[in-house]
């Protein structure tokens, strides 16, 4: 688990510099969180069980904050097949994974205030499927949330009217 080598860019992910990552194990810059399944997939490479692995996980920062990486390992082996050493690559996903929070904190609110209106509250897409009801538009129907979501105005309305929504859905989009 000791690092042989490391480049300027993975000193910059973790925060440490190359030197200070040299004295270090793997185990001892992982999350806590992440040490079993990382040392697990190790072990698993080591007894020829898998040729490569590929898993996100987190290493803690020298300033003790959170870095997210894409890390894929395959284990160098000398000709007799004795493991020799483990060849890392690793891509920062810090950037992807702080998009996702914040998507999440979003998508939290904006059911929130969906969820605590009376009136009917729909999202659809531009094919006129519903992504997002609450519960005032599957009273208004008298269908469950299933039998709604995913589904466009013409699998839930008489054709007459699923062609008026729908021409009104179309005059919204056309105002942007």
């Amino acid at each position: 688990g000791k690092f042989l080598r490391v480049n300027q860019r993975f000193a910059e992910i973790t925060g440490y510099t190359v030197a200070e990552l040299l004295e270090r194990k793997f185990q001892d810059i992982t999350h806590p969180d992440d040490v079993t399944e990382d040392v697990s997939f190790a072990d698993r490479l080591l007894a020829g069980e898998i040729p490569t692995y590929q898993t996100e996980k987190r290493y803690v920062r020298k300033d003790g904050s959170i870095a997210w990486v894409v890390l894929v390992v395959s284990l160098h082996r000398a000709t007799g097949g004795q493991p020799l050493y483990f060849i890392s690559v690793i891509q920062d996903i810090g950037d992807r994974k702080r998009a996702e929070a914040e998507s999440g904190r979003t998508s939290r609110l904006l059911r929130a205030v969906v969820d605590s209106t009376t009136d009917a509250v729909f999202v659809k897409d531009v094919a006129g499927r519903y992504l997002l009801i609450n519960s005032a538009v599957t009273d208004l129907l008298g269908k469950s949330a299933d039998e709604i979501l995913g589904h466009d105005d013409t699998e839930l309305f008489v054709p007459e009217s699923a062609r008026s929504i729908r021409e009104l859905d179309s005059r919204v989009m056309a105002r942007g």
